[in-house]
């Protein structure tokens, strides 16, 4: 579950980074799986769309200024909405790394001062 969780952020973080930097393009909002849509409203929520493995589709909403996640499964064939998981992200984001393969972060530091 962690590593899901780990992976839905580095997502999140990615489709973000590539919206900010090339906006929507000639597709409706509702045609892009997958990328990072505004909220309606001029909210600053950070909506990304993405199809589930089972049936339906998973909603992954970031906050920004909450350093919040919230992860929504919705039913494709009774549009039920159900809160998958939550997560305040202020401490991970503080995190310098986690569960990471060799070399870790101070480790290729070191290898930098050296030079």
């Amino acid at each position: 579950m962690k590593q899901a969780m780990l992976g839905i952020l580095a997502v999140v973080g990615l489709v973000a980074a590539v919206f900010c930097t090339f906006g929507p393009g000639d597709q409706a909002m509702g045609q892009q799986h997958g990328a990072a849509v505004p909220a309606a409203g001029g909210g600053d929520l950070i909506v990304v769309p993405m199809p589930s493995a089972e049936k339906g589709q998973v909603l992954s909403i970031v906050d920004p200024r909450g350093r919040t996640l919230c992860v929504y499964r919705v039913d494709p064939v009774t549009g039920k909405i159900a809160l998958k998981s939550a997560r305040n992200l202020n401490w991970d984001l503080q995190i310098s790394h986690y569960n990471n393969d060799a070399p870790l972060p101070q480790e290729i530091q070191s290898l930098l001062q050296q030079r």
